[in-house]
């Protein structure tokens, strides 16, 4: 029937220089350090690749979906988005998770300071 057909499309385009080493790939998959945004309202353009995991959501064509892989953006707009929804995109650069082991020290030794004021 016409419902078991996916008719999502998809996108790609190179990432700027700068933003390359930042992309997921083969050495690193689950990144995750870059954000696809809307320009215009500055919110989130859709779900992140992590979703690709989920074979149904794939196939819910009213879901925006993106994905940064080996420098390039992959985008697949919402069914009826907008003039594609492919308009006034922005790609943003995460700061890492992983605290560095001087941040972690000065945390702790905060931490500490505080605890010695509560004793």
């Amino acid at each position: 029937s016409h419902k078991d057909k996916v008719h999502r499309r998809w996108w790609r385009a190179p990432l700027p220089a700068d933003l390359v080493p930042f992309s997921d790939g083969m050495q690193q998959p689950q990144g995750d350090r870059l954000l696809l945004l809307r320009s215009h309202a500055w919110e989130p353009f859709g779900y992140p690749s992590a979703q690709f995991a989920r074979p149904d959501a794939l196939r819910d064509e009213s879901l925006a979906m993106y994905g940064f892989w080996e420098g390039y953006v992959f985008v697949s707009p919402a069914e009826g988005d907008a003039d594609g929804g492919l308009v006034d995109l922005s790609v943003c650069l995460l700061p890492d998770a992983e605290l560095s082991p001087a941040v972690v020290a000065e945390l702790e030794a905060v931490a500490e300071q505080g605890l010695g004021q509560l004793r």
